[in-house]
């Protein structure tokens, strides 16, 4: 099956260097397997690998094949070439009691468009909530204009990419506090996912969430993280993803 991404897809992600996010990627691939094979909802994505960048015009070959009775291994290819591959798993919805932790007044931090390279409507993060040694936590929105939202939700793993933005305003704040002298924003990358597993389908458009983030390795230019969604104070995700963070020491 072909994928051919709109341009809608690239805008604000990023206005330097256009390229398709890693989560539409996966999201892309979901919907297309949903749909030829009337699969139920995604319950999680066991891994994934994010391994070349997308750029606007390529067109994505998806092919996939059954693991199990719930589980599909996919792999996206531009050309000869996998850019993405993983395996997902449908069914029924993860029930898990996670809590978002308590935090006490808002972050002073610059504006979030100077820790970030994104743009709208690729732009989820609005403020960090909650700042330490290993966890960050921010609140995020999609806004309506949102190139994965139909109507007025998106898919619920696109709380992901806001999770890989809050690790990205970590690392900007981090390098600021350590009065860097490039503290400017730097070109990050999703690169991984593992056991990202989902209490809820889809995510409401232009309603604040919060994403938690905590650092469990760092060995620069790659980081990984635990990484924990809410939304109306009700577990939406958790997992792990992988960073890559361009010029990175």
């Amino acid at each position: 099956m072909d994928l051919t991404p709109s341009a809608a897809y690239f805008a604000g992600h990023f206005p330097a260097q256009p390229i398709l996010p890693g989560i539409t990627q996966i999201a892309l691939a979901v919907a297309a397997m949903r749909r030829e094979a009337e699969v139920p909802t995604l319950r999680a994505v066991r891994h994934a690998r994010l391994r070349r960048l997308v750029a606007p015009g390529d067109r994505l070959a998806l092919r996939r094949r059954p693991a199990s009775d719930a589980l599909i291994r996919f792999e996206l290819r531009v050309a000869d070439r996998v850019v993405t591959n993983g395996e997902v798993e449908f069914g029924p919805l993860v029930s898990w009691e996670g809590r978002l932790p308590a935090f006490g007044p808002v972050v002073d931090h610059p504006p979030i468009e100077q820790l970030l390279p994104h743009r709208p409507p690729m732009l989820f993060v609005r403020r960090v909530l909650a700042q330490g040694a290993e966890m960050i936590v921010c609140e995020a929105e999609l806004p309506p204009d949102c190139p994965l939202a139909d109507e007025s939700v998106a898919p619920a793993i696109t709380a992901v990419e806001a999770a890989a933005q809050a690790a990205a305003v970590w690392e900007g704040l981090r390098r600021r506090d350590a009065a860097e002298a490039s503290s400017g924003s730097r070109m990050g990358y999703l690169v991984s996912l593992r056991d990202v597993v989902f209490t809820q389908a889809s995510l409401p458009v232009k309603r604040p969430f919060q994403v938690v983030v905590r650092l469990e390795s760092r060995m620069p230019p790659l980081s990984t993280y635990a990484v924990e969604a809410y939304c109306d104070g009700l577990p939406l995700l958790r997992g792990e993803i992988g960073t890559f963070l361009a010029g990175a020491d």
